[in-house]
């Protein structure tokens, strides 16, 4: 921590920490806030996040077909958690030999092709923020089942909305419900 010389200053509702990027001059911010309450709202993005997530382990993110459901998460992160703007970045990413449109280029901050992507295209949003990550997210999902246990029941629908919209799907006029969840942890 000490070559790292971290710095942190209060403004409002969040926490801003100062550091220099290891193995370089260069320094970064990251916001986290004071305090998240588990309400409907942070409930449901939740849902989503336990369902869709992306971005790796100190990154906070999801990815989906529909635009949608990332612009309401990239909401979330901004209005909820008070990630700066500016840190949040929106990716199309796209099988080798599918075009995308000039609809669905115009959404992204940058585009990329990805071998791996699950049909011919898929929005991610991700915020780069280890704390928000480790101190939020992760403790969280631990405690999940205890915290929507010990919730209000529009908690834990809210909950299981945002779940179930991470993993449901639509085609055509019926509605098919998938639900996938790893019981490893």
């Amino acid at each position: 921590l000490q070559g790292l010389r971290p710095s942190i200053s209060q403004e409002n509702m969040v926490l801003k920490v100062s550091y220099r990027v290891p193995g370089t001059n260069r320094r970064t911010t990251i916001t986290i806030p004071k305090k998240v309450v588990f309400d409907e709202r942070f409930a449901k993005e939740f849902g989503k996040w336990m369902g869709d997530r992306a971005g790796g382990p100190h990154k906070v993110g999801v990815s989906n077909t529909e635009f949608n459901f990332i612009k309401d998460f990239k909401c979330f992160l901004s209005d909820y958690l008070f990630q700066p703007n500016d840190q949040i970045k929106v990716s199309l990413s796209c099988k080798p030999g599918f075009i995308p449109s000039e609809d669905l280029k115009s959404h992204a901050d940058d585009i990329e092709t990805c071998k791996t992507q699950y049909g011919n295209f898929g929005f991610s949003v991700i915020v780069s923020n280890k704390l928000l990550r480790n101190l939020i997210f992760d403790k969280l999902e631990k405690y999940w089942f205890e915290i929507l246990y010990n919730s209000r029941k529009e908690v834990r629908l809210a909950f299981y909305s945002g779940l179930f919209e991470a993993e449901g799907s639509v085609d055509g006029n019926s509605i098919s419900w998938a639900f996938g969840y790893s019981l490893k942890n």
